[in-house]
């Protein structure tokens, strides 16, 4: 074998190649972390096995402050300090192998089958993104064009974070593939990053004034499908507590009305939700309905209701981000209590109804199928109706 081929074997043996996009996203500068002089004698995973194991163990050292070393040749050591009787702190470790990892009941083998359920598209390269988002148009039509959304993907961002997937990046060159006569797309309205479903456009801004008139005006219902912890209080029921939003430097956050006196604007929205399956009332499978919606109003309202969504780390009222579940569902999902702070948010914009624009003689009703991720926990909960 060749020199060159030698250097190649070299650094493809440096931990810091398993690192993929995610992981570079989630955990900055977490290359200094890789003991590279240890090479631990295990069984050799798969890439995609190395990888998510890597993750899990450095997700845990950001979301719950562990702390991962090396320990001789065939090892990792997770260490964390736990209170005890209020003031004193002691030390816990655990073990964790690879061997621990293959087995069956492994709480990091049951997170890693949740990942593997999402479409991956923080991982795609620009062309692969552009690709993807342009075989998920699921309406067209004269005057407005519609996206299914991907989670992971938001429509806009910021100069802190340019390596994220971002749709108006893309969207001349989806807008050339898909509907190339049209001059440009004008939104209209779209799911945060952490969300899925329905991606509204308009091909005028004619077009896009009206429909979001309509909007304001509450005559477009969008239907929501979420995750929840607890069980909904009755069922159907209509959350309607007044919400005020308040953004402190660029952190957007709504919060219930609590008093006359308050300054920022008052927004008088309803949610209707009723329960669609429940399991052991410790998770909730819910349909949200709404017309004059604001910003995280479903997230709001559900966190009022003392039921709020499974991975949401900003609406939880415990001080545990995001709620962690009852050992009935975690068995169920085959994870452990740490884990919960790993799973993603689970809220989908599966329909939009939209009153026709010109001649209102019909509404358009565009629906987006549930995404693999959600299926697969609905499958593991069982939630799906029979």
């Amino acid at each position: 074998m060749g020199k060159g081929s030698e250097k190649e074997d070299d650094k493809a043996d440096d931990g810091s190649q398993q690192l993929d996009f995610f992981e570079k996203q989630m955990f900055p500068g977490i290359e200094n972390y890789i003991e590279k002089d240890v090479k631990p004698n295990l069984e050799k995973p798969s890439p995609e096995e190395a990888s998510n194991l890597f993750e899990e163990y450095y997700f845990g050292s950001t979301a719950s402050r562990y702390d991962y070393a090396s320990e001789g040749a065939n090892q990792g050591i997770r260490r964390r300090d736990l209170e005890e009787d209020g003031d004193k702190e002691a030390e816990e470790v655990v073990k964790i192998t690879w061997a621990d990892f293959k087995q069956e009941n492994s709480p990091l083998k049951g997170l890693t089958e949740i990942r593997s359920s999402f479409v991956p598209i923080w991982r795609m390269s620009r062309e692969e993104q552009i690709e993807h988002m342009a075989s998920q148009v699921i309406y067209e039509d004269r005057e407005l064009l519609a996206f299914d959304k991907p989670c992971g993907m938001s429509y806009s961002g910021n100069a802190a974070h340019l390596d994220r997937p971002q749709f108006d990046r893309l969207i001349q060159d989806v807008k050339n593939r898909v509907s190339p006569t049209s001059e440009r797309l004008y939104l209209i309205r779209s799911p945060n990053r952490n969300e899925s479903g329905v991606m509204l456009f308009a091909k005028s801004s004619a077009i896009q004034s009206e429909v979001k008139g309509m909007l304001e005006e509450g005559k477009v219902e969008t239907i929501h499908r979420a995750l929840v912890q607890g069980d909904l209080p009755r069922s159907p029921i209509v959350l309607d507590t007044p919400l005020v939003k308040k953004v402190k430097e660029s952190d957007v956050r709504v919060y219930p009305l609590k008093s006359n006196k308050e300054k920022s604007r008052i927004n008088y929205v309803t949610t209707q939700c009723r329960t669609i399956a429940s399991c052991q009332r410790y998770v909730s499978y819910i349909e949200a309905l709404t017309t004059k919606e604001i910003v995280h109003q479903v997230r709001a309202h559900l966190l009022h209701a003392k039921c709020p969504l499974i991975g949401d780390e900003k609406y939880t009222n415990n001080k545990i981000r995001p709620p962690r579940l009852a050992n009935h569902v975690l068995n169920l999902l085959n994870i452990d209590d740490v884990q919960t702070r790993k799973l993603p948010m689970f809220l989908h914009t599966k329909e939009v109804r939209i009153p026709r624009v010109r001649d209102g003689s019909d509404r358009i009703i565009i629906r987006s199928p549930l995404p693999s991720h959600f299926l697969f926990m609905l499958k593991k909960l069982a939630l799906l109706r029979r």
